[in-house]
């Protein structure tokens, strides 16, 4: 999986495998809230109130009616734009393929994923034989696509403890015989491997953040 440039209003990616693609569209699953409460508190918190005038019940009522409804509404409009885009997923044919490895103003400010994360992604979704894929995204989906990931990567660290503190609960250490899978904590509210499959969809997403932060939000910043 590459991030790319793609001219003044546009970015995208290419050399999606088939598994990266339904990597991105397990976005809005990934970001649903629904069955873990610590997901939904963190997501959509109430404020602190002070309880000496007996009015903080409502107040509290009022606040999920109004405020976190909002929040509820700016994500799934967020993940509709995401999941419309994702409809432009298109196979790359062989000359495409041939030309990502080349040189070109497409790719400034390019990004491979394999290369920013060790063990390589690739190793554990991506056999050789698979097709590839790009999809392109307009500039002004960025927010969307951000706001997505970013709830998608809260969610999955609070229903699968993803993080103890600062630290990850779950790494992948090189052994002699290879990449081998460490858990460092004893959580048992989830399966050993939704857990490894949650941490790789934390990381990839948390990649495509880093990236946008970096190549297309930044613009007139600086």
């Amino acid at each position: 999986m590459k991030l790319i440039r793609i001219g003044p209003d546009s970015w995208g990616f290419t050399r999606l495998s088939e598994d990266e693609v339904g990597l991105l569209r397990d976005i809005r699953g990934a970001a649903d809230t629904a069955g873990c409460q610590e997901a939904e508190n963190r997501i959509y918190q109430k404020p602190l109130v002070d309880g000496g005038d007996g009015d903080e019940e409502e107040f509290l009522s009022d606040w999920d009616d109004f405020v976190n409804e909002s929040f509820r509404e700016q994500f799934l409009s967020a993940v509709s734009v995401v999941e419309a885009d994702l409809i432009n997923v298109v196979r790359e044919a062989e000359e495409e393929d041939a030309a990502d490895d080349g040189d070109g103003d497409e790719h400034e400010g390019s990004e491979d994923f394999d290369e920013e994360f060790e063990p390589s992604f690739e190793e554990f979704v991506n056999p050789e034989s698979q097709p590839y894929f790009r999809l392109e995204i307009p500039i002004a989906h960025t927010e969307e696509w951000f706001g997505a990931l970013n709830q998608a990567r809260l969610v999955l660290s609070a229903r699968y403890r993803l993080h103890q503190g600062d630290d990850e609960s779950i790494g992948v250490e090189w052994t002699e015989e290879g990449p081998a899978i460490v858990v460092k904590d004893d959580f048992t509210g989830e399966s050993v491997e939704d857990r490894v499959d949650a941490h790789f969809k934390n990381q990839a997403y948390g990649f495509v953040q880093e990236w946008l932060i970096s190549e297309v939000m930044s613009e007139g910043l600086s």
